[in-house]
């Protein structure tokens, strides 16, 4: 699997040197849990920030992304007496499409897909007896997927601020933890993200560019 992503990661960055399009994007995520299991129905927030690099086509660019925890995702056990705390960290591939007549620089909406593997660790509280206090990691990464629909902006030339709606979903697994047992469940969330990206061109789509502001620069 790793030598899979990894196998990856390189096909993207060549996309990425030979395309006409060259984006940079970072972002923050205002995240909602969705897990598919009783004792963990209920939604809780958490916070994470993230980067991505894409290239390809003005339209549709292949890219890898980065994702990490600002927040955890916490629960509340037992009546009280036992607080989970989940963290992720994402590493993964992803397909980005713009529809616009000028990506770079106009107004577009935006969709993209993508995979990769979350690493996730777990802290568990127990406010009644601090001493049983406990965290670990769950000891294989999981594969997950994540789909989104948004649209990005202009700020001025081809620095662009977006707004994105992302669903990402992947399976834990049961984990052994001390004496405590967890079970296996699909954890979505839903996430709300806010990015600012740069833009690069080249080749035809630097022409076009160029074409569509030579008569903005005379004004």
């Amino acid at each position: 699997m790793r030598s899979s992503i990894f196998a990856g990661m390189c096909l993207l960055l060549s996309s990425c040197l030979w395309g006409q399009n060259l984006m940079l994007e970072t972002y923050g995520g205002f995240n909602r849990t969705n897990y598919k299991d009783e004792e963990r129905s209920s939604s809780q927030d958490f916070l994470t920030y993230g980067a991505r690099l894409a290239g390809g086509l003005p339209h549709v660019q292949l890219g890898a992304e980065l994702e990490k925890s600002l927040t955890g995702a916490e629960f509340s056990l037992e009546e009280g007496s036992r607080r989970e705390i989940y963290r992720s960290d994402y590493v993964g591939a992803f397909l980005r499409i713009k529809l616009s007549s000028l990506p770079a620089h106009r107004f577009g909406l935006v969709l993209k897909a993508g995979a990769g593997l979350y690493d996730t660790s777990v802290e568990l509280r127990f406010p009644g007896n601090p001493a049983l206090d406990i965290q670990g990691s769950y000891p294989d990464k999981a594969l997950g997927y994540h789909f989104g629909i948004g649209f990005s902006s202009p700020l001025y030339r081809t620095i662009l601020w977006s707004l994105t709606y992302q669903f990402n979903g992947y399976k834990r697994e049961a984990l052994s933890l001390g004496n405590q047992a967890l079970p296996a469940y699909t954890a979505n969330h839903h996430s709300l993200q806010l990015g600012l990206s740069v833009n690069l061109v080249f080749g035809e789509a630097r022409r076009r560019a160029d074409e569509w502001l030579a008569p903005r620069k005379k004004r």
